[in-house]
């Protein structure tokens, strides 16, 4: 769900973030670099995480990095989510 300040467009993630999922993510992290904004992200009570979603974040990053706006992150798993990302590698990427 995106929400826009002035300044910034904020992202909250949370439950399903799996590949079922990744179509509609992926739309409305392409609306949220069109507004040519910071970006701030939020995911918390995750049920489900696949490394599709991780990779969208990762790829939002990057765009937003490039367009010399600035990004962050407030990432909140539990447990199991958390191993998955730490068995991929891919736990310094936020």
């Amino acid at each position: 769900m995106a929400k826009k300040t002035q300044k910034v467009v904020k992202l909250h993630y949370s439950k399903d973030l799996g590949i079922n999922n990744a179509k509609a993510y992926h739309t409305e992290l392409k609306k949220a670099l069109k507004n040519k904004t910071d970006v701030e992200v939020k995911v918390d009570k995750v049920e489900t995480l696949d490394l599709t979603f991780i990779q969208l974040l990762y790829s939002l990053k990057k765009s937003v990095e490039k367009s010399n706006k600035k990004i962050s992150f407030n990432i909140k798993l539990n447990n199991e989510s958390e191993l998955l990302l730490s068995n991929a590698g891919l736990t310094n990427l936020f």
